[in-house]
């Protein structure tokens, strides 16, 4: 093997025959989601219209990619996959397996786009037959002339938000200009196209008077902090889907030796910034707003292009990043007996909607598939290792504070997926986090599903750290009797989370009390979720104040463990109980809840169809109470349900503990927290009323909510005294 291939710690070589041998094994598991649907014509899931169309193209470009390898049998049906798909197509003689023609809509170019690296690599070796490149022909310049024609571009912070697909639709009218440069509308092609990839990483400063770009710009999809709200919560993947559809065309203009439109890089080096800030070591997305789909899937997969962008365009050196999450892959699809990449994990799913499941897997294979096709286009031995420069963030709109050290994650956001969440990991430990309402209080009311609404939310952020207080209202809705859809007002949920500035220390408080009499299921305090999945080997270790528990993720077993009140995780992350009072469970200490099946499904939508998908992903749950008597229990209104403090440390021989406490049932405490010899005086108050809260540094003034956005506004004061 040339050493050439081998720069800066990535085999490219040995990576690219990795790729291929993984995609050869999974189209071969495949062949029981392949039909076809007449002689000539090939399909891969379901061939319906939408998503079935989307799923079709992505396989398509896997097996185009083993195609390109020299697979004879992948080539000839991957131009009976293609065939179907382009005749199934408005401009084709039939339809989709649904009786549906695909085509001419917002998104029906994002699979073309998704497929198109190898479709050029087909046509360059001659290798599509006469009448498909026609068809080809003829549906690019069909899809291209709808969007010239019909579609009106808008963006938007949050209504209209649509960023990713304006770059795809962007994308693929340069596209068909490049390919077809004769055809009679390519330079306005290029026009609009470029006016689309504008309104893709279009931010606010944008629209100002004298911005360079103010012309093209409809509006703004991303702050000036480069957060977006995407699905309407801070949605981190889709920040990476953006960029992977830049790298698309990218490759493109880069195979063919020509220079791309400027508009293609539009902000991008402002939005991989913050992307880079919020990725492990090992390639695993930080989302620290939450995620609703399944995790580990889909935007995680189209990190893999937006990373060999980064290296070819920005120059910087991604090797780690790309390997650590093709190790994760590859770790994956070994643990599947059938070498499908997500049989296991999604085995439910897969029986109840496999339209959702072949659509999870195409994913994942095209996103292999480009990788292998353009490693070897990077000049390796040209680029960069670069840092991370940015150790803090704050987007005051989804009311997001991270703090990135270098020995802790740590992050609070208001505004997530499903209400606020919270993660603390140490640095290296990827597989430790998880946003599914961690850090949050769940409470299970009788009926169909509880909604958290945030009503108010107060940030500070200082050198090494940040503090924030908030409260949420907790709503049971989606009841099914008549009348029943507009919900009740159950409890209040009053929240502060402060990172200390130590590099390792964050506090957690939790104050939940009823808002009306009603009966429960079940009630959780505190809620650090953590991860228990085959890439810790289903196994996690808890050293509890008297025993130590070695539990095992998909023992298929329920069991509860109090565990005290300290329990140190893998001897990586210590979680210390400060104090514990609720007036329905006097039990102090933290519990470990250990489930007999995978939790942590898709957002807890309205429908059956969602419900019966499963869960996703093995989680220990510790809770702080936690109430749970296997049948429904009434709850007054008024009752103290959580009064939990917490600590939790990345630094395990960390020594933290609480003095000169005033921390009763109350909703106004003040204490001192000692972390290693650092003093810190805390004062909280989480109710209406101001309060004069007393510390042996005197007297603390935590004033009611008129006083605009300091922390002292919700009653809240952190003083550090040496």
């Amino acid at each position: 093997m040339s050493n050439a291939c081998i720069a800066n710690g990535l085999d490219s070589q040995a990576l690219c025959t990795q790729l291929t041998e993984s995609l050869k094994r999974w189209w071969d598991a495949s062949a029981d989601e392949l039909f076809a649907p007449r002689t000539d014509e090939l399909i891969y899931g379901t061939g319906y219209n939408t998503w079935g169309v989307q799923t079709q193209q992505k396989a398509l470009a896997a097996v185009a990619y083993l195609a390109s390898q020299g697979d004879e049998s992948a080539a000839g049906q991957a131009i009976e996959m293609l065939r179907y798909n382009l005749r199934s197509h408005i401009e084709g003689p039939h339809a989709c397996t649904d009786e549906e023609s695909w085509g001419h809509t917002w998104i029906s170019v994002l699979g073309i786009e998704r497929m198109m690296f190898v479709i050029e690599e087909l046509r360059d070796k001659g290798a599509i037959p006469n009448d498909l490149e026609d068809e080809l022909k003829q549906v690019l310049i069909s899809e291209a002339d709808w969007l010239l024609h019909e579609y009106e571009i808008v963006a938007g912070l949050v209504d209209n938000n649509k960023p990713e697909s304006n770059i795809w639709n962007g994308a693929i009218l340069h596209r068909v200009a490049l390919l077809y440069p004769d055809a009679p509308n390519a330079a306005a092609y290029m026009k609009k196209g470029d006016t689309f990839l504008y309104n893709g990483i279009s931010i606010e400063s944008d629209l100002i008077n004298d911005s360079a770009f103010k012309s093209e710009i409809v509006g703004a999809n991303f702050f000036e902090t480069m957060s977006l709200n995407h699905h309407r919560y801070l949605n981190v993947g889709y920040m990476v889907i953006c960029l992977s559809n830049v790298a698309m065309l990218h490759f493109s203009y880069k195979r063919l030796g020509k220079t791309a439109p400027e508009a293609l890089y539009h902000h991008a080096d402002k939005l991989w910034s913050l992307v880079k800030m919020l990725t492990f070591e090992d390639g695993r997305l930080w989302r620290v707003g939450g995620d609703t789909r399944v995790r580990y899937c889909y935007c995680q997969d189209y990190a893999l292009p937006m990373w060999l962008l980064v290296e070819d365009y920005f120059g910087e050196d991604c090797g780690d990043l790309i390997k650590g999450w093709c190790d994760q892959v590859f770790t994956e699809q070994d643990h599947n007996a059938d070498n499908l990449y997500l049989s296991e994990r999604l085995s439910t799913m897969k029986s109840i909607t496999p339209l959702y499941f072949t659509r999870l897997e195409s994913d994942r294979a095209a996103t292999l598939a480009m990788t292998a096709a353009w490693l070897p286009m990077v000049d390796r031995e040209s680029l960069e290792g670069k840092p991370v420069t940015q150790s803090q963030w704050f987007d005051d709109y989804h009311g997001a504070l991270v703090q990135r050290d270098e020995t802790r994650r740590v992050s609070w956001v208001w505004d997530g997926g499903e209400g606020p969440t919270g993660t603390c990991v140490p640095a290296q430990r990827s597989d430790m986090a998880e946003w599914c309402m961690n850090l949050l209080p769940k409470l299970t009311a009788c009926g169909d599903r509880n909604n958290y609404s945030m009503n108010e939310k107060h940030m500070q952020q200082f050198d090494g750290g940040f503090a924030t207080i908030g409260s949420v209202r907790v709503m049971n809705v989606g009841n099914i009797f008549e009348g029943g859809q507009q919900g009740h007002h159950l409890a209040d949920i009053k929240l502060a989370c402060i990172a200390l500035p130590d590099q390792a220390t964050t506090l957690v408080f939790q104050y939940v009390q009823a808002a009306q009499t009603h009966q429960w299921q079940e009630i959780r305090g505190l809620q650090l979720k953590m991860p228990n999945e085959l890439w810790n080997d289903f196994k996690r270790e808890f050293a509890g104040a008297d025993d130590r528990y070695s539990i095992v993720g998909n023992d298929g077993r329920a069991s509860l463990i109090n565990a005290g009140k300290h329990v140190l995780i893998d001897d990586a992350l210590a979680v210390q109980l400060l104090y514990q009072n609720s007036e329905l469970d006097d039990k102090q200490g933290i519990n470990i809840v250990h489930q007999d099946k995978r939790g942590t499904g898709l957002k807890h939508l309205n429908h059956c169809q969602v419900q019966r998908a499963g869960g996703f992903m093995y989680t220990e749950d510790l809770c702080a109470p936690y109430i749970h008597t296997g049948a429904l229990f009434r709850v007054r209104a008024g009752t103290l349900m959580v009064d939990t403090g917490v600590a939790m440390s990345t630094d395990p021989s960390s020594s933290i503990s609480v003095s000169e406490q005033s921390t009763a049932q109350s909703a106004q405490k003040s204490f001192h927290v000692n972390v290693d010899g650092a003093k810190y005086a805390i004062a909280i108050n989480f109710s209406d009323e101001a309060q004069i809260l007393e510390t042996n540094q005197g007297r603390v003034l935590a004033a009611a909510k008129q006083n605009g956005q300091a922390l002292e506004a919700l009653g809240f004061q952190l003083i550090k005294l040496h």
